[in-house]
């Protein structure tokens, strides 16, 4: 009887104790429970300041309590020590003689029950949702910086002895237990791995309860010193700065967006890289990244490209003859090889275009195949013989050749002649004819119904001056050229002209110039002297300063690089980039004031007055070398 009576006295004990206090948890679960989205400071010592952010905190801060959960355990925040409560923000003071790292909840007494911010754990919460608090001291308060694989050491008290114990962030990143090298009551010894934050505060937490003192960890991030760098192929290059790695492994380079393999990164230590340049790597910035980190400074690479010069073999289509007397060159890669055009004078003979195909890829050794331009045009004077046409120029164009020439036996006249390129078939169409003494001394076409061409004003020579024409044809079938005169000098003597990017560039041997002739602002055509009249001859002279002698013949390849044939110098040279803010000559092949015939790589090969080039696929570069009646062919690697 008296067990029944304790039972029911204990039976209303239980209700009162059930209905005390009744928690509806998580955000999803209750629409109007608190929820906790930020805390700041994340780490604060016993005494500090602390900001909660959340919302649903209502505004009476009587009605709120204040619990760090570190599990197993939990502290609650004193009320005293909730310093105030509006429904968005709780300011509270860490208390003293606690430490641990854990996930701050909120709740709010509304009267029939206690509604709660979700504890369900603080592994799936976000980073900022977690608070670290701890005593005064129990580390030095320095700064770390390092990177990875470097060993650092954290002094300070009360660490223990078991590594399994001690947890250690830098930020939001765990050091993995295996890079915790050694633990004792004073110090902890780890290495840094990969990935760790530029800069960020160090956490240490002993058997999950955070180790007081704020400690701050900075990254060595690599830096290069060394400035501008150069070279060519093969070279051996090597980067200079701080905060390298001796592990080849860890590195990237990269020069603009060409990666360099790892075969090709010779060696590395702390302070210098050492790298061999790739074939065609191209010049850029030198990017390097390191562990994940890039380098401070991004240095201009200048990759120096290497020309080897050798002798073009050809078999000759003209029985004894070397092609010595060639009045022009032109190089027509339209065929998908590359198709040299000459204009040839066999004595006073014959007048032939010669046509000479060179396929890098076939083993075939090229045939010179000629033709005979007195033959095709059947020209004939009074007397029932041939006149020998003297030739002048030729443009290849489209499924065509443009020729110009003159006769001078009887009357004498001026043509320009469009012959098909096919040697079986050339069917020759005159398409300007005039006797009234205009001599075109070259040309260079903007497209099939453009031309501009240079003439000499006397027929004295190119003492006398020089005017640049116009030729314009429409588009109607069969249509012939019309011309007119766009500039005249009485100075200046061209002996090349190249259409160039919507820009005309000449040439002129006697004044040892080059210019051009650009259409500026509002469309206006200006003459001026981009290089020449200095004297120096090195290499990367800035443009305005090169000096040249008897500037024959120019061309441009597709990355807008000018090659000149510096005739009396014997030298090919180069404007890198004319349309750069700071251009530069050098001299790519042979020597200067050395001629003769010599293959070989750059000023190593000899040239003897080298008058005409262009330029084929790939870069190539075919000159022909007047004084050895040799075509050469330069090839970039």
């Amino acid at each position: 009887m008296k067990t029944f009576v304790r039972f029911l006295y204990i039976i209303p004990l239980l209700t009162l104790w059930a209905c005390e206090e009744k928690q509806i948890v998580g955000d999803s679960a209750c629409p109007s429970c608190p929820v906790v989205s930020k805390v700041d400071p994340a780490v604060a010592q016993e005494g500090s300041e602390v900001t909660v952010t959340g919302q649903r905190f209502g505004n009476d801060k009587s009605k709120v309590s204040l619990e760090i959960i570190t599990e197993p355990q939990k502290t609650v925040i004193a009320p005293a020590d909730i310093l105030s409560v509006t429904d968005t923000e709780i300011k509270f003071k860490v208390p003293a003689g606690r430490q641990g790292m854990g996930k701050i909840v909120v709740k709010v007494d509304v009267g029939t029950e206690v509604l709660a911010s979700d504890d369900a754990g603080i592994t799936d919460k976000p980073a900022d949702v977690l608070f670290a608090f701890s005593g005064k001291g129990q580390f030095t308060i320095a700064t770390l910086s390092g990177q990875a694989g470097d060993e650092v050491v954290i002094k300070g008290i009360n660490f223990g002895t078991r590594k399994e114990d001690i947890v250690i962030k830098i930020g939001t990143v765990n050091i993995p237990q295996e890079n915790i090298l050694a633990v004792s009551d004073t110090e902890i010894k780890f290495k840094i791995p990969k990935g760790v934050p530029a800069k960020d505060t160090v956490i240490v937490l002993v058997s999950n309860f955070a180790v007081g003192g704020v400690l701050e960890f900075t990254y060595d991030v690599p830096k290069i010193t060394s400035t501008l760098l150069k070279g060519a192929k093969d070279e051996i290059i090597t980067i200079q700065g701080t905060n390298f790695t001796p592990v080849k492994t860890e590195i990237k380079l990269f020069i603009g967006s060409v990666e360099i393999a790892p075969a090709n990164i010779e060696s590395s230590s702390d302070t210098e890289i050492k790298f061999k340049i790739p074939r065609r790597t191209g010049s850029g910035k030198i990017t390097l990244n390191i562990s994940d980190f890039e380098a401070l400074e991004k240095p201009d690479f200048q990759y120096v490209t290497t020309y080897t010069v050798g002798t073009f073999t050809y078999t000759t289509g003209i029985a004894g003859t070397d092609y010595g007397s060639v009045k022009d060159f032109k190089i027509d890669t339209a065929s998908g090889s590359d198709v040299i055009y000459l204009g040839y004078q066999q004595l006073l003979e014959n007048t032939y275009i010669v046509r000479i195909e060179n396929n890098p890829q076939s083993p075939a050794v090229p045939v010179a195949v000629p033709f005979n331009l007195p033959q095709l045009l059947l020209t004939k004077n009074a007397q029932g013989k041939y006149i020998i046409p003297t030739f002048r120029w030729l443009v290849p164009l489209g499924d065509k050749i443009l020729c110009h020439y003159f006769t001078s036996f009887g009357s004498e006249e001026f043509r320009i002649t469009e012959i098909t390129k096919s040697p079986s078939t050339p069917s020759p169409r005159f398409v300007e004819r005039s006797n009234s003494g205009i001599e075109f001394s070259n040309a260079t076409a903007a497209n099939a119904n453009q031309l501009y061409a240079t003439r000499y004003i006397s027929s004295n020579g190119p003492d006398n001056g020089s005017s640049i024409y116009s030729l314009t044809r429409s588009n109607t079938a069969g249509a012939r050229f019309a011309y007119s005169s766009i500039y005249n000098s009485t100075i200046y003597s061209f002996d090349d002209i190249e259409y160039y990017n919507g820009q005309l560039y000449l040439c002129d041997a006697k004044n040892y110039k080059i210019y051009a002739y650009q259409q500026g602002k509002g469309k206006l055509w200006m003459f001026s002297t981009i290089s020449g009249g200095g004297t120096s001859t090195a290499d990367d002279t800035p443009i305005a300063s090169a000096g040249y002698r008897a500037p024959t013949d120019l061309a441009f390849d597709m990355a807008g690089n000018m090659f000149i044939c510096d005739s009396e110098n014997s030298i090919i040279r180069k404007i890198s980039k004319l349309s750069s803010a700071q251009p530069l000559v050098s001299t790519i092949a042979g020597d200067l004031n050395l001629s003769g015939k010599v293959d070989g790589i750059g000023k190593k090969a000899r040239f003897n007055k080298p008058t005409f080039l262009g330029i084929g696929k790939g870069g190539r570069i075919y000159v022909y070398d007047s004084g050895n009646g040799a075509i050469r062919v330069i090839t970039p690697d």
